[in-house]
């Protein structure tokens, strides 16, 4: 296997790998996942003896999610058409979001609200495709690692694909931007000498001057051929001017300031208090991903585990550095006991090497039909794991009072001056014995 085609099955499945990592912690904070799971957050947590403790649902160890499955879905169109055809993608997609198990949408797992959203609103669409949603919570960065493995190197094509394909999901310009800025990092990545990485430290400062002209680039190619976005003074550097502040900040200080440094920033630029970097928006994931590859990168097991240990959108973070990471090591670096874990990683293998020699698979399942079983799959395991929600206590209620009988009784006593004597003479004797037992 060559240096180049090792790297791009080590990013593709980095990616797999980090995105299911990060799954088993998605949402929980960072203190619930160091008392859970502290002993194993360099492997695949199992997090069933959790669920209704903290955990919600039940999560299939070492299954990835939504952030693979688009990546996985916009493989199979580029490498059966070439081109990442908007018109097949949203059918393949569309497809597999129809039907699927309850808590689910369709055969996907994990998806967020915005992105069920964009789906629902594709048939109403005409081309231009452009989504009316603007999340910009890097939840699409992923799409950039087939584009990024397929062409190998950075040009104006692979630019416009990643902002073509993105806009069928957000509009947002820093989430376009983040995307574009991602598959240039991944070309960059890939073409470093690994004997190199292997003897010296990773080139920091070479990787964030990259990282720079890679968003100053993406974000003049977008106020130049897409000037609909609408890339206003405000929002249009923002991107490149947070690379350029952690590029600054990098070697000034250490992991915890640079951590204090992107929330810092974030609120900054956001108008909102961010407190932990590992919140859902592109100015806080894209930085912290980065950040972690430079202090960790030359130890994919170490690179996840910090992933993992910040909660939250683990998932996100874990996809992202874990396919930067592949692409620095290679998949020979990735530990076996990683890849062994990975649901489903002799079909994903498949289809990373197919991205490399640019050819559909011969011998693999398809998309669709391998998805909606493994969904179902970790539905039937979740049905054994499932809390039943507790029904509302409600306040006792009195038994109420025959009034039939009351006056039936009544009249009877009225009827019958012998019984209403008895009556009388057992209610005092009744009322006796009661002050007796207070005294």
């Amino acid at each position: 296997m060559s240096d180049l085609q090792d790297k791009t099955l080590g990013c593709w499945m980095g990616m797999a790998v980090g995105d299911a990592l990060g799954c088993g912690v998605r949402g929980l904070k960072q203190e619930t996942v160091h008392q859970y799971f502290r002993r194993a957050q360099e492997g695949y947590v199992d997090g069933a003896k959790f669920v209704g403790k903290g955990i919600k649902q039940y999560r299939m160890p070492g299954l990835y999610g939504c952030q693979t499955q688009r990546a996985l879905a916009l493989s199979e169109v580029l490498l059966k058409k070439r081109k990442p055809q908007a018109d097949d993608l949203m059918a393949l997609i569309g497809e597999l979001a129809a039907a699927g198990p309850e808590f689910y949408f369709g055969g996907f797992r994990h998806a967020d609200g915005p992105f069920r959203k964009a789906v629902a609103e594709w048939p109403a669409l005409s081309p231009p495709f452009v989504s009316a949603q603007q999340p910009c919570n890097l939840n699409y960065a992923s799409l950039a690692v087939p584009l990024a493995l397929y062409h190998q190197r950075v040009h104006d094509s692979l630019l416009l694909q990643c902002v073509e394909t993105c806009r069928l999901f957000s509009s947002h310009p820093l989430e376009i931007s983040a995307v574009a800025v991602s598959a240039e990092l991944i070309c960059f990545f890939a073409g470093l000498d690994a004997a190199n990485l292997a003897e010296e430290e990773l080139p920091a400062e070479e990787i964030l001057q990259q990282a720079v002209e890679s968003a100053e680039r993406a974000e003049k190619f977008l106020r130049e051929k897409f000037p609909e976005l609408e890339m206003n003074e405000r929002l249009a550097p923002r991107l490149s001017a947070t690379v350029t502040g952690l590029r600054d900040q990098f070697f000034q200080t250490d992991l915890d300031g640079l951590l204090k440094w992107i929330c810092e920033n974030a609120s900054r630029r956001l108008d909102t208090p961010i407190n932990n970097p590992s919140q859902g928006h592109a100015l806080t994931l894209f930085p912290l991903a980065l950040t972690l590859v430079l202090k960790f990168g030359e130890n994919f097991s170490e690179l996840t585990a910090q992933c993992m240990k910040l909660g939250r959108e683990a998932d996100t973070l874990g996809a992202l550095a874990g396919a930067w990471g592949g692409a620095l090591l290679g998949y020979s670096n990735i530990p076996d006991s990683l890849k062994a874990g990975l649901a489903n990683a002799k079909e994903l293998k498949i289809r990373g090497e197919s991205l490399f020699f640019k050819k559909a698979p011969k011998q693999a399942k398809s998309v669709l039909e391998m998805e909606r079983n493994l969904t179902l799959k970790e539905s039937e395991l979740q049905k054994k794991y499932r809390v039943e929600p507790r029904k509302a206590m409600g306040k006792p209620t009195t038994p109420a009072l025959d009034i039939d009988f009351e006056e039936s009784q009544s009249q009877a006593l009225k009827d019958n001056p012998q019984l209403a004597r008895k009556f009388q003479k057992e209610k005092t004797r009744s009322k006796r014995d009661r002050r007796r037992n207070l005294d």
